[in-house]
């Protein structure tokens, strides 16, 4: 069995082995056909072409275009010689008539230079507009070698590229006018110099501005106008000021060469002038003005006063806490006003706000409507009433009964007294436009007065910074001036018989004692009035001396806010009674000495 199945295994492999040659056999005849093939189909292709083949066909058309380019540069040379030989002939001529005194002709400058004449001029021009020529005779050549190169086109591109650079070379050197490149070099190099101008020039000038900042903080540091050694020099100088008998002692350094240079600092430091600097110093404590110059360099807090025509304080408050408002009450000293801390909504877009439910007012405007106490079915005067945010506090308080006139000099304000009023929903208002000072012409029966005067606003800084430069000593007269004569037309127009008032109440935006107890000074010696309590609970007493002044005692009555202790924009705020409509002379007046 063993035997069998060997010869039978045998018998395959030497099967395999033979198809594997017959295989391998027809492959090697199927390589031979297709080579054999595809020699007979080159043959074929090559004699339809020609007898060339196309490398040497490339080659035959580059030598063409080598015997084209000869043939150029010889008839340019022919070209060149025939001018030569022309003009000399022309010169000589040219002697030759001047010799025998015969005028000549005088040619173009241009022809002269050139050495050559207007024949020579036309050919230059015919040279010119002549048609660039072409590679190959016709068309046909172009399409053939196309065909033909394939492959080498890009080759043939360069070449081209090349003939024409040469005509162009041969047409500047042989009849092009090489004018125009001059003109261009020229103009390049025009260009080129006047960058290079610029660019020195702008090194020059940042070098010297580099120079003056080096100068200009050279100077500061020698002047002392650094801000922080500024700083650094003004806490010195307050220490040497509040401790000036043990640190000054034996030195011979006078208090007022300290005081002297602690102003300029705060000057400097705060950017005020040196008059509205050295009033604020005699109004303060050393110690208290760099408090009060600090606070005026930051805003006071956003406050609001609640409606109550409208709404009530606890509902407002709860509708601006649901849109994102975050608030307290005021103070106990205020039953309406709020305190906005953060609003993620435009406190004076609200709903609440276009119905009339609060307005934006300070908290230190709120406090003459406070002092004022206005009662029911009074007749009011606000004097001084754009916007006419106190007016409907008035109004407010006196639950929209009685009557109020809204005054002021200024027709464009006066539309905002009429726009508040009508989204505050207040009825009882009679607007008008009259001259404050010459009030009492017309009205002369109110019950109470308020006058909350125009002045300087020294105690608004943090809300109008060129208070600090603008304000000087012929400024704060004329504000006192008018403030003076708008007191003497409220107190005219009181009513001293009043039933339950007879009140008037005096009110500046400013610290200055010109414009706040010199003032009512003035008035308590030229009407019969008295000063009253205010009936507020906060604020300080107003000054009863200062300086070279001295005012009556009841002064103290009349109260004073700064940002630095109240946080809230510098007031004052003064009750008057009037006694009777007496007018009153400085000499017969019944003030105590």
């Amino acid at each position: 069995v063993i035997l069998l199945l060997n010869r039978v295994m045998g018998r395959k492999k030497d099967r395999s082995e033979i198809g594997k040659d017959r295989g391998k056999g027809k492959l090697k005849i199927a390589i031979a056909a297709s080579n054999d093939f595809a020699e007979k189909i080159s043959k074929e292709t090559l004699a339809q072409l020609g007898d060339e083949s196309p490398k040497a066909k490339f080659h035959s058309h580059a030598r063409k275009r080598a015997k084209k380019r000869a043939l150029k540069i010889s008839e340019a040379e022919k070209t060149q010689a025939e001018n030569e030989a022309s003009a000399a002939e022309k010169r000589s001529k040219k002697t030759e008539a001047k010799e025998n005194g015969i005028p000549v002709r005088k040619k173009k400058k241009k022809a002269i230079e050139d050495g050559g004449d207007e024949e020579h001029e036309e050919d230059l021009s015919k040279k010119k507009s002549k048609p660039p020529q072409k590679l190959f005779e016709d068309e046909a050549d172009w399409s053939d070698a196309d065909d033909v190169m394939g492959g080498e086109e890009a080759e043939d591109q360069s070449e081209n590229e090349e003939e024409d650079l040469d005509d162009v070379v041969q047409n500047d050197e042989f009849g092009a006018d090489s004018d125009s490149d001059e003109d261009i070099v020229s103009k390049s190099k025009k260009i080129i110099q006047r960058e290079k101008a610029i660019e020195a020039l702008a090194e020059k000038e940042l070098r010297m501005n580099i120079q003056q900042q080096v100068k200009e903080q050279a100077d500061d540091e020698e002047d002392g106008t650094d801000l922080k050694s500024v700083k650094t020099r003004i806490a010195s100088t307050l220490e040497t000021l509040l401790n000036f008998k043990t640190m000054c002692k034996g030195k011979g350094k006078k208090r007022k060469e300290i005081i002297a240079e602690l102003l300029k600092d705060l000057e400097v430091y705060y950017e005020y002038n040196s008059f509205l600097m050295r009033e604020l110093y005699n109004i303060f404590t050393p110690k208290q003005i760099l408090d009060y110059l600090d606070a005026s360099e930051s805003p006071r807090p956003v406050t609001i006063r609640t409606n109550t025509l409208r709404t009530r304080r606890k509902d407002l408050a709860q509708s601006l806490i649901n849109r994102g408002v975050n608030l307290d009450p005021l103070g106990k000293w205020s039953k309406v006003g709020l305190v906005v801390y953060q609003s993620q909504v435009p406190i004076g877009a609200t709903p609440e706000y276009l119905a009339g439910q609060y307005v934006i007012q300070g908290a230190s405007s709120m406090l003459p409507v406070i002092a004022l106490a206005p009662k029911e079915n009074e007749n009011i005067l606000d004097l001084c009433a754009a916007p006419g945010m106190k007016t409907t506090y008035i109004a407010q308080l006196m639950k929209d009964t009685g009557t109020i006139v809204a005054n002021d000099a200024n027709l464009d304000r006066v539309n905002a007294i009429v726009g508040n009023l009508h989204r505050c929903g207040v009825s009882n208002t009679v607007v008008s436009n009259l001259d404050g000072r010459q009030i009492a012409n017309h009205f002369n029966d109110f019950d109470r007065v308020l006058v909350d005067a125009p002045c300087s606003g020294t105690g608004v800084v943090s809300k109008d910074t060129s208070v600090k430069t603008s304000k000087d000593e012929i400024n704060v007269q004329k504000c006192f001036t008018t403030q003076r004569q708008l007191l003497l037309a409220a107190i005219d127009a009181c009513k001293a018989d009043s039933p339950t008032g007879g009140y008037i109440v005096y009110s500046t935006c400013s610290v200055l004692v010109e414009e706040n107890e010199a003032v009512v000074q003035f008035a308590l010696e030229r009407r019969n009035i008295k000063i009253v309590d205010s009936g507020l609970s906060i604020g300080e007493n107003a000054f009863t001396r200062i300086k070279q002044y001295r005012f009556h005692r009841d002064m103290k009555l009349a109260k004073r806010y700064y940002p630095h202790t109240h946080n809230m924009d510098g007031f004052f705020v003064c009750k008057l009674k009037k006694i009777s409509s007496a007018h009153l002379t400085p000499e017969n007046s019944n003030l105590d000495n």
